[in-house]
């Protein structure tokens, strides 16, 4: 007999008989499944971020690998504000890796990123830059008025 995977409600007291034309036997056993915890452990980055660089307009991406128990929570800052998910931003974390990504990026995205993680254990930060380049044919100044009319 095979129990594959094996559950904790798989406990209990298991028989196996056997028979044919002379009689029969049985021998019985008790199967007890322990549920193993993980063990407890502060947020730590497997892989942390790193600075980029990109050109206006472009798609970029922070990438990182986190692990602790309990699962860490996760926040993204810029420039120590909280980034929420937005039709620019798009946030991603499964648990273990985590991901920002930062479509369309303007050079006012131009900042420090940092990501947060935490657990009741601990916390922990890994923070990069990112450096938009402006495309130089787009004007970037505020327009001025060139001289004064009346009406």
């Amino acid at each position: 007999m095979t129990i594959d995977p094996v559950q904790v409600e798989d406990t209990g007291r298991y028989t196996c008989m056997a028979t044919n034309e002379y009689g029969q036997a049985s021998t019985s056993a008790f199967f007890r499944v322990l549920k193993v915890e993980k063990e407890a452990a502060p947020p730590r980055f497997v892989n942390t971020l790193k600075d980029q660089e990109c050109k206006e307009g472009e798609v970029i991406s922070f990438e990182c690998e986190v692990e602790g128990w309990p699962e860490p929570e996760l926040v993204w800052l810029v420039d120590d504000q909280p980034l929420r998910p937005s039709h620019d931003f798009k946030i991603e974390y499964d648990g273990m890796n985590a991901k920002l990504e930062i479509r369309d990026a303007q050079p006012d995205d131009t900042g420090v990123y940092c990501v947060k993680i935490q657990n009741e254990f601990g916390t922990a930060e890994s923070k990069a830059e990112l450096t938009v380049i402006p495309d130089p044919d787009k004007n970037h100044v505020a327009p001025e008025f060139q001289g004064v009319f009346k009406i």
